[in-house]
């Protein structure tokens, strides 16, 4: 399959690959390394980046230490903290798509709207734009943290201030002097609230359920920090697998439930958070009901200190209806407001059937993942051939690094490819998938996922299917995509 640069360019692409953020990208230098080079990039927004181009809300920042929220291929020397903000991570992004020569492979401002296999195997990558495509192959490269969720609020049409998801931040609007309201009080928003507290005139944090926030511990980098690491790459590998085998030891244990070690973090992210917060009403209002891990455990070295500020009002309770200049809680409170900031999450469900993909037959991946999705190694389906995810079902390594996970899956897919080729087509067998789906949902039934809060990590099915996470450790998980087993696969002549 490997393409000599003097090639003609076919018109049925090697790859098409959706999205240019981590795995996007990933996916294309792994896929140029082997001398695959007639693929293309395809890009809804104006630039790489993926969703630290989309989140540009004040605060943001990545809660996995830097070192190792990177390319293993592409270490990068400069980081100014342990956990860098949103504008380091995206220049960095770019840094790479301009170095290893994918930019001006990108499509940009254009977004796929089906994917549909035709009789002759080939994928029809019809774009919103009414351009169709042709390729071999197919990777989603999208995350699921691009879609905001933004509840169907009563009224929100009303409200006469303005009104924004996180994701979709107004730099138009000015907050110094305003009254704001945030709805919601996870990742996004012990972030963005610090921020939001310095300059407005009183900020109401909307909190329906509480969270473990643990202290970050971020620390800068110096100038001698930085010059280790460029003369000393040693020194940087050995701080990146530090980290690695540091979040492996301190969160596998927590993923199951009743560990003792989650126990013993419990202890110390409420003392953390008691050690701050005096007032008993709010305590009990910061203090989950739930084990820890069961949703994602927050860090934050700056969240519980703002909570005390005297301009700064926790409401624990959800949104009843929105008016002209208010919010309604659903406790009955009227809080007056001038902005409402909507920290809400991402809509990881609709993501996963966002796109109207038609594979073989005709028969909808919608239809066939109706009470849940299935696959082999969170990257095939039966039935959708020589389509792959990099982040698919499955794939959420909750214990390290999202950008380890992409490496990894990428190594899996760019297997297959090559395998696969021009001439054949290549899709996992029905029968290790249902093997494969059975194991994992009933191993995700012994993680503290399953322990009975409410949380992203859930499908529609609650408890009963966990579509999105991985569950075992991320070293099992690298390991088991290291070498494509094709005895798992049914591979066919065109």
């Amino acid at each position: 399959m490997s393409a000599a640069k003097t090639e003609p360019v076919s018109k049925v692409l090697d790859a098409v690959i959706i999205g240019s953020g981590f795995s996007g990208l990933c996916a294309a230098i792994k896929l140029r390394e082997k001398g695959i080079n007639n693929i293309a990039l395809i890009e809804k927004g104006d630039g790489v980046g993926g969703t630290w181009r989309e989140n540009t809300y004040p605060g943001a920042a990545c809660d996995v230490p830097s070192p190792l929220y990177c390319y293993s291929f592409e270490p990068n020397p400069e980081w100014s903290r342990l956990f860098s903000p949103q504008p380091e991570i995206h220049a960095y992004i770019r840094h790479c798509a301009d170095k290893y020569g994918i930019t001006p492979l990108v499509r940009f401002n254009e977004k796929v709207k089906t994917l549909r296999l035709d009789d002759a195997h080939i994928w029809n990558v019809e774009l919103h734009s009414g351009e169709t495509m042709q390729a071999h192959h197919v990777i989603n490269g999208s995350g699921g943290l691009h879609k905001p969720m933004i509840p169907d609020f009563a009224g929100l049409e009303t409200f006469e201030g303005p009104y924004f998801h996180t994701a979709t931040w107004n730099h138009d609007v000015d907050l110094d002097g305003k009254r704001v309201i945030v709805i919601g009080s996870a990742a996004s928003a012990i972030q963005v609230i610090p921020e939001i507290a310095k300059v407005a005139t009183h900020v109401t944090v909307m909190q329906r359920t509480p969270n473990y926030i643990a202290r970050r511990g971020d620390i800068v980098f110096s100038d001698k920090d930085k010059a280790q690491f460029r003369d000393k790459p040693e020194t940087r590998a050995k701080l990146r697998q530090d980290i690695f085998d540091f979040l492996e030891a301190e969160n596998v244990p927590i993923i199951k439930r009743d560990s003792e070690v989650a126990a013993r973090r419990t202890d110390e992210i409420l003392g953390h958070m008691r050690g701050i917060i005096k007032d008993p009403d709010m305590r009990a209002k910061l203090t989950p009901d739930y084990e820890l891990g069961c949703k994602r455990i927050l860090l934050s070295d700056n969240f519980y200190e703002t909570l005390t500020l005297p301009h700064v009002d926790l409401v624990a309770s959800g949104v009843e209806r929105i008016e002209e200049n208010a919010v309604i809680a659903s406790n009955g409170e009227r809080i007056e407001a001038d902005v409402i900031i909507m920290a809400t999450g991402f809509d990881l469900a609709g993501h996963a059937v966002e796109l109207e993909v038609l594979g073989e037959g005709g028969h909808n991946l919608a239809t066939r993942w109706i009470n849940g999705p299935d696959t082999l190694n969170g990257a095939c389906v039966p039935g959708f051939p020589n389509l792959y995810w990099v982040t698919g079902p499955n794939t959420g390594v909750a214990t390290n690094s999202v950008v380890f996970m992409v490496e990894a899956q990428v190594n899996y897919i760019v297997q297959a490819i090559e395998l696969a080729g021009r001439d054949k087509t290549i899709e996992p067998t029905e029968e290790v998938v249902a093997a494969q789906d059975a194991q994992f949902q009933a191993d995700l039934k012994d993680t503290v996922w399953a322990s009975g809060c409410n949380s992203w990590y859930l499908g529609e099915g609650g408890a009963e299917r966990i579509g999105t996470l991985y569950p075992y450790d991320a070293r099992r998980f690298a390991a088991e995509r290291a070498t494509l087993n094709v005895d798992e696969f049914l591979i066919k002549q065109r």
